[in-house]
């Protein structure tokens, strides 16, 4: 990760951001938000990647790698790996519209809808790949927008 989204913790360093005490985390209010924080390390994090592990039956519950890479090596194959790139994706996706959700509308935060939500995106997205099998160097931009237009049209119902 470049650490170039716009946490509280980024916002303070260019100056948009002022006082100390705005810095906290919006989805667990106890520690400074970054994006190290906010993806691996906050609580409601945790507990999002331990249930992604949980519901794949993985062997990685008990051994949580914390950092994002220590995610995209769990896999054997590249289709789990690439299963792996879909769900941290998905993770990162809901955790920041949550977090942005808390900031601007006030959303309350609970950890069980985040997890639907990734399972959404991701079981999307494995549709999706199945689904355009034949194309061969398809973008994952297109991916990425495509799952996105949906989890757009699923939230806004």
């Amino acid at each position: 990760m470049k650490d170039r989204l716009p946490t509280k913790e980024n916002l303070m360093k260019r100056g948009i951001v002022t006082e100390e005490a705005d810095l906290v985390c919006p989805l667990c209010n106890q520690h400074p938000e970054t994006a190290y924080h906010l993806f691996i390390n906050c609580e409601l994090a945790q507990r999002i990647w331990q249930a992604c592990y949980s519901w794949i039956s993985s062997n990685y519950a008990f051994d949580f790698p914390y950092s994002l890479q220590g995610h995209l090596g769990i896999g054997r194959t590249n289709k789990e790996i690439r299963t792996w790139k879909g769900i941290r994706g998905a993770v990162i996706l809901c955790i920041w519209k949550k977090r942005n959700g808390v900031i601007f509308n006030m959303d309350s935060v609970d950890c069980f809808v985040m997890v639907q939500d990734v399972k959404f995106l991701v079981w999307s997205w494995l549709r999706f790949c199945q689904e355009h099998a034949t194309i061969h160097s398809y973008s994952g931009t297109t991916i990425s927008l495509h799952v996105w237009r949906i989890y757009n049209r699923k939230v806004r119902k």
